[in-house]
């Protein structure tokens, strides 16, 4: 894997950060002349820009106000270059009718711009990548409609030249991004100590996965399964972190690889996706694919994602858009199963039962969504749908966030919630949507179409289940989040991380594994001795390795202290072992990696002085 070296991260994270005032401010002086900022449009607009405006104005209401309508223009705007350039520097930045790769050499032909209505190189290339990926830059979408001052362009463009082409080919470039985007907003919210809720929640606990976490979790779920079911492969050979001694049960597992599914319902920009893209594929090549068709299959078969920020969402889909492309070249991509889990429902629930017309099931089914996501924003995918359907009573009704209707309504709703199909949610929601011509209904249901897709995926369950949750004291969340935690996680409350804990077992189908990157001091604490005591008397652990401090190679002191556990989702028999790791000594996430590889339970621990080379 090819990575930046500390100045190269540096430089990316200066640029981001700089970035993102730039853009902010770009998009705050074209949003405030189209009277953006106020209720009322100025009376110098012309007919078109009137129209233009009350589009935004839509999104606008389902953006919550301004501020987000700024922020989120400003994000598009930026990051729609940004990506233009990953791809022209790989090679992926293709022509859409050509068919060809063109360079931001070509890109700066005069006639090509005229051809395409662009104003420069990189208002091409933008407008090239926003083809190749409709999905992440919806033709649709006001925000990337909204004129930047020429200048403001110009100014954003060339921050995005200042970058040396490494940083387009290094493997964790597009994983810093994210991270460097919110570090200011990350650093104000910390300064503050005011309550995390919302989008601040991203902010405050988005940290980019060491590669070393990523593969040893994944060849030793996703990697040992293969190996269980495949014993002549040879793959584990190739896998540097993948131990033999840990005590895998596979016996009741899917028997082929179109039958795996693998979620990270906390994706991020997608470490964890691309990675489990990259062992799918090769598991696919060893049965005899193609890299297109291998990497095709993965993607329509095996890869799911969630995400609280619809944000980093979007860098996530590129992401794993990107890694296929580069490893089985450019073409027309299956579906992508990623949706973000954070995105609140606006407006009141009889707004969205009208979407759904006279169908019944429909409108129940848009009240429940309602209902279950109102608190999305600060929830994500601590919500489990599926587990509220099966059940009637109290506990759901708050689950369901029903509060306000009559009991008579709520059970009502409850009666129906069990037999709603969720997979066939999103297509009634596309109908509703098209034969709407109102276009906040409009905004509305694309809205609640990436909630159906959401709201699916978070009442499945998978085969293997793996993430690097938020870290963060629960006590420091906002109210929905904390009251939340308090009554679904009562063991577990003290932290999000534990609280995933739980989530990624129901996440998980019985027999199959999970596995987190989380704090290790649940491990040993008197405040969380019950909810160890629960997970020892009801899961199966599989391996526990303590990094200690010094795991991440962004967080230095002792503060951030990390672990990685695997987790089978069965009750655990008298005879059954784990494998265990202590890889706190080794100082710092090189020395601690390089530990790691070639660690087995026999192996001493290397003195805090020591270290490895």
């Amino acid at each position: 894997m090819a990575v930046l070296d500390s100045s190269l991260r540096k430089q990316l994270e200066r640029t981001v950060v700089n970035a993102r005032t730039a853009a902010e401010s770009a998009a705050d002086k074209a949003l405030r002349r189209l009277g953006m900022h106020h209720h009322e449009p100025p009376s110098t607009l012309s007919p078109e820009e009137r129209g233009f405006r009350r589009e935004l104005e839509a999104q606008k209401t389902q953006l919550e106000g301004y501020q987000a309508l700024k922020e989120q223009c400003a994000y598009e705007h930026w990051h729609r270059i940004l990506f233009a350039r990953f791809l022209a520097e790989n090679e992926l930045l293709i022509h859409p009718t050509a068919g060809v790769a063109v360079s931001l050499d070509d890109c700066d032909d005069e006639e090509l711009q005229r051809e395409f209505g662009a104003t420069d190189a990189y208002d091409l290339a933008a407008r090239f990548a926003s083809q190749m990926l409709p999905a992440i830059f919806r033709p649709d979408d006001a925000l990337l409609r909204v004129k930047l001052a020429p200048e403001d362009r110009l100014a954003l463009e060339g921050l995005v030249k200042s970058l040396p082409d490494v940083v387009f080919k290094a493997d964790d470039s597009l994983g810093w991004t994210y991270q460097f985007w919110q570090k200011e907003r990350k650093d104000e919210v910390n300064r503050l100590e005011e309550a995390v809720e919302g989008s601040d929640i991203s902010a405050v606990t988005q940290l980019f996965t060491e590669h070393y976490m990523v593969r040893f979790l994944l060849e030793n779920t996703l990697g040992a399964w293969w190996v269980f079911r495949n014993p002549s492969t040879s793959k584990q050979r190739e896998w540097e972190y993948f131990k033999s001694d840990i005590p895998h049960d596979f016996q009741t597992s899917p028997e082929t690889l179109e039958e795996v599914t693998f979620i990270d319902p906390c994706c991020g920009s997608g470490h964890f996706l691309v990675e489990a893209f990259l062992l799918f594929q090769g598991m696919y090549q060893e049965q005899g694919m193609a890299p297109a068709l291998a990497g095709d299959a993965a993607i329509a078969n095996n890869l799911y994602g969630l995400e609280l920020d619809p944000r980093c969402t979007q860098i996530a889909a590129f992401n794993v858009a990107f890694a296929a492309w580069r490893h089985g070249g450019f073409r027309e991509l299956p579906e992508l199963q990623i949706a973000c889990s954070g995105l609140p429902l606006m407006g009141n629930r009889s707004t969205w039962e009208r979407l759904a017309g006279n169908n019944d099931e429909l409108r129940a089914g848009m009240s429940l969504l309602h209902g279950t996501f109102s608190n999305a924003g600060d929830l994500g995918s601590l919500i489990h749908p599926a587990q509220a359907f099966s059940t009637k009573g109290t506990t759901s009704a708050r689950q369901f966030t029903l509060e306000g209707m009559h009991e008579a309504e709520k059970q009502k709703q409850l009666d129906l919630a069990s037999s709603v199909k969720w997979k066939e949610l999103e297509p009634l929601l596309k109908q509703a949507v098209a034969a709407d011509d109102n276009r906040e209904s409009y905004f509305a249901g694309v809205r609640g179409q990436g909630v159906a897709k959401a709201a699916q995926m978070l009442s499945d369950s998978y085969s293997f289940a793996i993430t690097n949750p938020p870290f963060l004291a629960v006590s420091k969340a906002g109210e929905n989040l904390r009251e939340f935690c308090i009554e679904n996680h009562p063991e577990a409350k003290k932290d999000l991380a534990t609280c995933f804990i739980e989530r990624l077992r129901d996440f998980t189908k019985l027999g199959g594994e999970y596995a987190v990157v989380c704090p290790q001091n649940w491990l040993f604490l008197g405040s969380d001795k019950k909810f160890r005591q629960k997970l020892l008397k009801e899961q199966r652990w599989l391996a526990v390795i303590r990094f200690g401090p010094g795991a991440f190679e962004t967080i230095s002191g002792e503060v951030m202290q990390a672990a990685n556990l695997i987790f089978a989702n069965r009750k655990p028999r008298a005879d059954d072992s784990f494998f265990g790791l202590d890889a706190s000594g080794p100082k710092g996430a090189p020395n601690k990696a390089s530990f790691l590889r070639t660690a087995g339970i026999a192996e001493d621990i290397p003195d805090e002085e020591e270290g490895l080379g």
